[in-house]
């Protein structure tokens, strides 16, 4: 009987956990004799089987592999799927080049088509070199080609330098560099 077990009353000073105490488990003598008994079959028959099953433990490597090829076409194995080349992450593969974070379409909207182009009824492409730096942020906006509006040139650069935001470039040991790129932007006239 432990302490604090109700069933019989008694003084805490009358406990003796060495008679209250249940005796500890005796070693069950029979378990190696039941052990030898269950792997001395299984050993007799993994030693029959022998080849056979060994592709089991080998997962990577096909088991048509041992047969003989035919000699009378191109017999080429299969390559497991683990050995087949694949396409690297652009998102992760170094090097890599600097990526929008969102569509840069959505850099532009309507609103931001300038007002004094509308009343002139101005319109047309502008193309545009930056440079994304360490940090993801678009400067150092230059028009290469114009769309023939100082006006529709000028924004284009200003929206582009406020709204885009990139994941920045990385060499071959990924340390962050500066990248420059061209973007072209065909100004509009919103439909109302």
């Amino acid at each position: 009987m432990r302490y604090g077990d109700r069933r019989r009353s008694r003084p805490f000073d009358a406990w003796d956990p060495y008679s209250d105490d249940p005796a500890p488990p005796r070693r069950n003598r029979y378990a190696p004799r039941r052990l030898i008994r269950i792997a001395i079959p299984l050993l007799i028959a993994g030693a029959a089987l022998g080849k056979d099953l060994w592709h089991i433990f080998e997962p990577d490597r096909p088991a048509t592999m041992d047969r003989a090829a035919p000699s009378d076409t191109n017999f080429q194995p299969v390559r497991p799927i683990a050995d087949r080349p694949q396409r690297p992450d652009p998102r992760t593969a170094l090097p890599r080049r600097a990526m929008a974070e969102d569509s840069p379409g959505s850099w532009f909207t309507d609103d931001d088509y300038p007002p004094s182009a509308l009343r002139d009824n101005l319109q047309g492409p502008v193309t545009f070199r930056y440079t994304v730096g360490a940090d993801g942020l678009a400067r150092d906006c230059r028009v290469t080609k114009s769309s023939g509006s100082v006006v529709l040139d000028g924004t284009a650069c200003g929206v582009f330098t406020l709204h885009a935001r990139y994941w920045p470039a990385r060499d071959r040991a990924g340390r962050v560099v500066a990248e420059s790129d061209t973007q072209t932007v065909r100004w509009q006239i919103p439909k109302d």
